[in-house]
């Protein structure tokens, strides 16, 4: 009778703790992601401090860093969310810096590269495109995951493979999306000083909404000061961008639909954060016309290319420093 029973599957808890130390990770410079220092982090906290953080902003458990480079990040998944693999890859590939994620649970661990672009769709084609290695049983990590040794990992060789690449890291990848962005504007006869406008105004404002400092609440204000309902419903109206989940939805791009909305948002983030980060002239808001807002809507929606990661930007985890550094 017991022989014809189901075994209970490996936790997830097993299978990465196999991994720590079936892979000799646990002998290196592996560390709990944490938002604060610990006994353990303490002495590396000045150099590693921030990716700990972003680590567990993320849903991380630990990392593994090769002189102080973040390489691997360890996170379970919620084995009642099936989707759940997706999201965490997208938010993971947003710290830039990782090349690896293994990913645990019950019954299951899964190696996926990071160096792939972010995941649009939740299929299993998108799925085993990013896969490096799957195992089932904490006993054959050792053995089934051998690739991703301790030695191989610290020495490079392994991302010597055809398979890691780095153009679509987050940070790079964000540089090149903006300037395609750029290049459409200047194509619709937009002038230069003017597209730089938007854009950079583009990236403050996602990056203040990805933060939580701008929320609908915020965009919600600005309809009701203007005594327009007709930007309030407005706000309320979703635009196709399904890649994202509902609730990581942004709403700047909803007020991108009309332009008196628009200029009027600018101005409010001109009086209430810096008047002098993003000037705004009128012969900007002459030249600037319904189409190139349109434009950069399905820029910012992930919808104008395929080969735009827009879709999958958060700018609360993308190092912003590494963003300046590529630009």
């Amino acid at each position: 009778m017991s022989e014809l029973m189901t075994a209970t599957p490996d936790t997830a808890r097993s299978l990465l703790d196999a991994a720590y130390s079936g892979l000799g990770l646990a002998d290196g410079d592996l560390l709990e992601a944490t938002k604060s220092p610990t006994s353990a982090s303490g002495s590396a906290w000045v150099e590693k401090g921030e990716w700990l953080a972003l680590g567990q902003q993320v849903g991380a458990e630990r990392i593994f860093f090769v002189e102080n480079n973040p390489v691997i990040v360890f996170a379970e998944q919620g084995a009642e969310v099936p989707e759940h693999w997706l999201r965490l890859f997208n938010r993971v590939w947003c710290m830039a810096r990782p090349q690896l994620l293994f990913l645990a649970r019950d019954g299951e661990l899964s190696v996926y590269n990071l160096t792939k672009m972010p995941a649009r769709e939740q299929d299993d084609e998108s799925r085993q495109e990013r896969l490096l290695g799957t195992v089932e049983s904490a006993a054959k990590v050792q053995e089934t995951l051998r690739d991703f040794r301790r030695d191989r990992i610290e020495s490079g060789r392994l991302f010597e493979d055809e398979r890691f690449g780095y153009d679509n890291r987050a940070d790079r990848a964000l540089i090149r999306d903006l300037r395609k962005v750029r290049k459409g504007l200047l194509d619709s006869k937009l002038k230069i000083e003017y597209a730089h406008a938007l854009i950079g105004r583009s990236i403050f404002i996602r990056y203040l909404e990805d933060r939580k400092v701008l929320v609908a609440a915020y965009f919600q204000s600005i309809a009701k000061e203007n005594d327009r309902d007709d930007w309030a419903k407005l706000l309320q109206r979703i635009p196709p961008d399904a890649f994202l989940p509902e609730d990581e939805r942004p709403v700047y791009p909803r007020v991108l639909a009309d332009k008196d909305f628009t200029y009027a948002l600018f101005e409010r983030l001109a009086k209430d954060f810096n008047g002098d980060i993003f000037p705004i002239s009128q012969e900007e808001r002459d030249a600037v016309t319904a189409d190139h807002l349109k434009q950069l809507q399905v820029f910012l929606l992930g919808r104008a290319d395929d080969s735009l990661f827009f879709f999958a930007y958060r700018f609360n985890i993308i190092p912003i420093e590494l963003i300046l550094n590529q630009a």
